[in-house]
């Protein structure tokens, strides 16, 4: 489900949250809530753009490429290194600042009144084992 090696998983059911609020809602939400502690990060909701198949890209700067996944009322928050930093041999620098994010994105979903999970394995059939953090 996930696509950087570093990731926050979250429950989510948009039918239990408020009224009318949509999955891209809260994709706005978070993406808005990121690029005003990290300046640096674009806002590419509107662009559409994927990590493979299912990971949709919110936000990315230079460095690091922010991508939101959602499978079966388990949603993710992944941190990819983005392809120019590899090219520029910026990698270590984005490894060093995605923890910094990972945490910040943590704390807001959290307060926001979301349950973050900690993945603790997976099935041989690819299903996903979590807890909560």
């Amino acid at each position: 489900m996930t696509y950087g090696e570093t990731a926050v998983h979250f429950a989510h059911d948009i039918e239990d949250d408020f009224d009318g609020f949509e999955f891209s809602d809260m994709m706005e939400y978070i993406a808005g809530q990121i690029s005003s502690k990290y300046k640096s990060f674009d806002d590419v909701i509107q662009e559409e753009k994927w990590v493979g198949r299912e990971g949709r890209i919110i936000l990315e700067n230079q460095l690091i490429q922010v991508a939101i996944t959602e499978y079966c009322g388990i949603a993710a928050v992944s941190f990819i290194i983005n392809p120019d930093a590899e090219e520029y041999n910026y990698t270590a620098l984005a490894q060093r600042l995605i923890p910094y994010i990972e945490t910040y994105t943590a704390k807001l979903l959290k307060k926001s009144g979301y349950d973050v999970l900690s993945r603790i394995g997976t099935f041989s059939n690819g299903v996903g084992v979590y807890e909560r953090s």
